[in-house]
């Protein structure tokens, strides 16, 4: 605006007429971008202390005051503390808002909800253009101080609305029946108490979160990179220069254009995938620079040729915002490791500041006449940049949409290659248009089988070993147990029926295993393999539900009859079954398998209950037809515990206990440990004795 410039600009013609200089243009424009930077530092400081919501109320104040500095500002000086002052309230937004919409939203449409981040931005983008446009005729410093007033409206209601701003740290249901949301909280805090440890700085530079951390720092550099700040910083005074179209007119077209493509990116993420707008918006952007070099580098270009330059930069903001600009902000929001994703964001949004700061600052001086002069052939620099992100996110960026977080912890920590990734089109976190027809069980059908095992395990609880007043003599109980153990079975019974049958463990032999180790895997290898894992864990966990269901059973010994109808025999019965049947997993090379996971302790307590039911019931009924068995099996535990007791103090304390009631159980049945026979394992591993 005229008003503007005269206000405080530095260079006067002897009109009177005033303009700011190429320095402080730049200065102006890249200055803040320091305070952005120190805004990101403090967002992720306080976030990590003091939590999400403190940073969205600090953040909004911030804004307000930079607002009222701008407002009043009268010299070149105090308008400069004014941008930068509301830069802190960009950098903290920056941080807060894609992290808290990753969080807060399903897996199926965490795209498309991070991405509206950026269209809401552009949104407030557009009409604060078609509020300057409309006050650019007014005179005096009314023209420009109008929408900057405007700009009071958004902080103000942000703080009034601050009352449902949710402090929690993330929301997950994702839409079926069987939603439990004891479970998932099981699960959260586990996935935290595994992340709590060594998350430090230079944890983001460690293992498979440098892979992590790098992929959301160069992503963020492509997207700043690409000539964004050329396009959307000096768009207007790049159109004004080339003296064919009204300037605010034009700004308003390539915020259109803008919006266009981040709603197109908002309405198909979820559902072609992330990779896809590498392959075709971000060439398409990159191609709108390389068009614009090569007519700027036209000497004396006509008016056809200006109208083609101009032309491009609103089909280049439809095709950046459709590619670049979004997944520079939803990449740090969903690769990062759970315990270092406030660092790693912190990294990302701070290398994409450092280059907006870079390529603002040198905007002005590459095309300015007084310096390199490039003009219109700057293109040339942010084209091939584009092209060089393009070739990058073919051969390192993954696939992640549809996974959960956790997903995409297991993916990274297995290494999985980028061009190996794919859509995996699950049921529950997959694309909607895929998921009304599934091709098949999904890694998310153990969520929803383990939920419902969940609730049968809660009723076992509270039906068998709640406290009830006036139960205090179980003895004549018997038959009011019994029905509801033969109850619970039956549930149980029908819950293992329901399985898919990749989820069985029992369908997997032994013949198709093979080790990880040393190879690289492709990502269907590394779905199997989860299904086993799932399926494994599944197996321990309906055996140990089996044990926990009869178990109160084992009150009621008669030793009067040997009848199968006694609640005591046909509770030691399935006890002992589960137990071997825990045992018999144990002895298969996939527990191997499981030992490399988190999951090592929770396996480890499946191998203890199973431990001491069999030392059970030895002690029970020591002369029973499978006894020999039992003593092996027990051994057998011990030597898989004694394997596992280097990866889990779990697995250690469990050793110890199987050993020293073992040792008295041999001791009770006049059994010596040199008589008890050792099975074969179905892995070397194992060793062969203590």
């Amino acid at each position: 605006m005229n008003a503007f410039q005269h206000t405080f600009g530095d260079v006067c013609n002897p009109k009177g007429i005033c303009h700011i200089s190429t320095r402080n243009l730049s200065l102006l424009n890249s200055i803040p971008y320091i305070t952005y930077a120190s805004a990101l530092w403090v967002a992720s400081v306080i976030g990590e202390r003091y939590g999400r919501r403190v940073v969205y109320i600090s953040m909004n104040i911030i804004c307000l005051v930079g607002i009222a500095i701008s407002y009043t500002s009268k010299s070149y000086g105090q308008i400069l503390a004014g941008r930068s002052v509301v830069n802190i309230y960009t950098g903290m937004e920056g941080w807060l808002i894609p992290l808290f919409i990753s969080e807060l939203v399903p897996p199926r449409v965490r795209g498309a909800m991070v991405s509206t981040y950026v269209f809401g931005r552009l949104i407030g983008s557009l009409i604060i253009g078609i509020v300057a446009y409309a006050t650019a005729p007014i005179p005096g410093d009314d023209s420009w101080k109008i929408p900057v007033a405007v700009l009071f409206s958004v902080p103000s209601l942000a703080l009034l609305l601050t009352w449902f701003a949710l402090s929690v740290l993330k929301y997950l249901n994702d839409g079926h029946p069987g939603y439990d949301i004891d479970e998932d909280m099981a699960r959260m805090r586990v996935s935290l108490e595994r992340n709590v440890e060594g998350s430090g700085w230079r944890d983001l530079f460690k293992g498979h979160n440098l892979r992590r951390t790098s992929i959301a720092m160069i992503a963020n550099f492509f997207a700043l990179a690409s000539g964004q700040a050329f396009a959307n910083t000096y768009g207007t005074i790049f159109i004004k220069s080339l003296n064919v179209y009204n300037p605010y007119v034009f700004t308003i077209i390539i915020k259109v254009g803008g919006i266009v493509g981040a709603l197109t990116f908002a309405l198909l993420v979820d559902h072609v995938g992330r990779r896809f707008f590498y392959h075709t918006l971000a060439p398409m952007a990159a191609i709108c620079m390389i068009v614009i070099g090569s007519v700027g580098a036209i000497h004396n270009p006509s008016k056809q040729a200006k109208l083609v330059i101009a032309s491009m930069f609103p089909c280049y903001g439809l095709f950046l915002l459709g590619s670049f600009a979004p997944l520079g902000t939803l990449i740090p929001a969903e690769i990062p490791s759970p315990r270092l994703r406030d660092k790693t964001a912190m990294a990302a949004f701070t290398v994409q500041n450092l280059t907006n700061f870079v390529t603002t600052f040198t905007v002005p001086y590459l095309t300015d006449a007084g310096y390199a002069n490039l003009g219109a052939k700057i293109g040339f620099i942010y084209g091939a940049l584009g092209l060089a992100g393009c070739v990058w996110a073919f051969f390192y960026y993954p696939e992640l949409e549809g996974r959960s977080l956790e997903e995409i912890d297991l993916m990274f920590i297995e290494n999985i290659p980028a061009r190996h990734t794919r859509n995996p089109y699950d049921e529950y976190s997959g694309p909607t248009r895929e998921s009304r027809h599934p091709r098949g069980p999904s890694l998310l059908f153990y969520k929803c089988s383990m939920s419902r095992l969940s609730s049968i395990i809660k009723s076992a609880l509270l039906e068998l070993y709640g406290t009830r007043h006036g139960d205090r003599k179980r003895g004549g109980n018997v038959n009011g147990l019994s029905d509801k153990v033969a109850t619970l079975n039956g549930r149980l019974q029908e819950w293992r029926r329901s399985l898919a049958r990749k989820l069985i463990f029992d369908v997997y032999p032994l013949s198709e295993f093979q080790a990880p180790h040393g190879r690289e895997r492709t990502e269907r290898e590394f779905e199997n393999s989860l299904f086993r894992l799932q399926a494994l864990f599944l197996k321990l966990a309906y055996e140990n539900a089996k044990i926990l269901t009869n178990r109160p059973l084992l009150s009621f010994r008669k030793t009067s009859t040997t009848s199968m109808t006694d609640p005591f025999r046909a509770a030691i019965q399935q006890c002992k079954e589960a137990s071997l049947s825990i045992s018999r997993a144990a002895s298969t090379p996939y527990l191997l398998e499981a030992s490399e996971t988190y999951a090592i302790a929770v396996v480890s307590l499946h191998l203890l209950t199973a431990g001491v039911t069999l030392c059970i019931s030895i002690t029970l009924d020591h002369l029973a037809p499978d006894s020999t068995e039992v003593r092996s099996r027990i051994r057998q535990l011990m030597q898989v515990q004694a394997l596992l007791k280097d990866k889990s103090i779990f697995a250690a304390q469990s050793r110890d206990i199987t050993k020293r009631l073992a040792n008295l159980v041999m001791a009770k049945t006049g059994k010596e440990r040199s008589e008890t026979g050792v099975l074969s394992s179905a892995y070397p591993e194992v060793p062969g004795g203590d």
